[in-house]
């Protein structure tokens, strides 16, 4: 009964000593927070020793990229220097954050990224939304450069500037609502005929027109107005130079002829006419002939009598008696004589 009942104690005991137990104390188990800690040690050291290893020799290879990578950030990253130039300045200027404004001829815009090491390729990508157009390049050197002119007309873009890292990872920065101005209003003015010639036969329509871009080819238009500017159509088109040569000979001759040029440079069209009207042409047109029509109108005049005064009526009275009694007495006379 003894010895049961030792057994059964150093049973019991062991539960929670390992030292009571020769068994146990052999097998004895680490803490829980011991063992995490060293889970942590081990993984540390195999993604700082073990891993590059495997890279270099091709036991593990990266993910494959996708078209859209997801950028992976490093403790020190390669940075940008993000800037621009065009033929108005070739100095390099920085485009320093969103909502800046590039205004110029013939802008360019170069991406570079330092430290060059590792660096194995770059993109550069700007998009014009409201066009909408995609200009895109790729280098195989830490530097690219577009030219911004292919956007074909000035846009608001989104820039998108991004290098290729190590072994194919990749790191990318936005530049938002970035105004890129490459294209200027042309200017143009008439010189003749600017209101009071006279023309016939051949005379030369002549202009000056430039442009702020300077490698800028401009187009021409000549129009000619009879009505004084209210309508115009067209005597020449497509011109690429500063003068025309119109013969008015057929046309009519009027006082009222205007002459209008246009400029345009694919994008933008303005225009100049002639300050007022001039004269041309050799065919005359006869006066107009006006008829007259006088209409004559009769008119009838009634007279009134004169009123007679009572005094020359009781006259006029007394001689119409007087003969009739003197007729009567003539009468009676003659008769009695026969």
């Amino acid at each position: 009964m003894k010895l049961t009942k030792r057994i059964s104690h150093d049973l019991i005991s062991n539960r929670y000593s390992g030292y009571h137990n020769p068994i146990a104390s052999s097998v004895r188990l680490w803490p829980r927070n011991r063992v995490r800690e060293t889970a942590i040690v081990f993984v540390m050291l195999f993604t700082v020793i073990v891993s590059p290893i495997l890279l270099t020799s091709g036991l593990l290879k990266p993910f494959p990229q996708s078209k859209n990578p997801i950028a992976i950030v490093s403790a020190e990253p390669p940075q940008l220097n993000l800037t621009y130039y065009s033929l108005w300045n070739e100095t390099q200027q920085p485009i320093v954050d969103d909502g800046d404004m590039l205004i110029g001829d013939h802008i360019m815009i170069n991406a570079t990224w330092s430290p060059v090491t590792n660096i194995t390729r770059t993109a550069l990508e700007i998009r014009a939304p409201a066009i909408p157009t995609v200009i895109y390049a790729e280098s195989n050197s830490s530097s690219i450069e577009v030219n911004t002119r292919r956007l074909g007309n000035n846009a608001t873009c989104i820039i998108n500037a991004t290098a290729w890292w190590g072994d194919g990872y990749l790191i990318r920065k936005f530049y938002y609502d970035v105004f890129i101005g490459n294209f200027f209003v042309p200017h143009i003015e008439l010189e003749q005929p600017n209101g009071g010639e006279v023309w016939a036969g051949t005379n030369n329509v002549t202009w000056i027109a430039s442009d702020n871009n300077l490698e800028e080819n401009l187009t021409f238009e000549v129009l000619l107005s009879a009505d004084g500017g209210k309508t115009y159509q067209l005597l020449g088109a497509g011109l690429n130079r500063t003068w025309f040569e119109w013969n008015c000979t057929g046309f009519l001759n009027l006082t009222t002829y205007k002459i209008q040029v246009r400029a345009t440079d694919g994008i933008y069209i303005v225009s100049d006419q002639s300050d007022s009207t001039f004269t041309a042409g050799d065919i005359y047109t006869p006066p107009s002939t006006t008829t007259t029509t006088t209409t004559t109108t009769e008119t009838t005049t009634t007279t009134a009598l004169p009123t007679l005064s009572p005094r020359i009526g009781a006259m006029i009275a007394v001689i119409i008696v007087a003969s009739a009694f003197l007729a009567v007495g003539v009468y009676y006379v003659a008769k009695t004589r026969i």
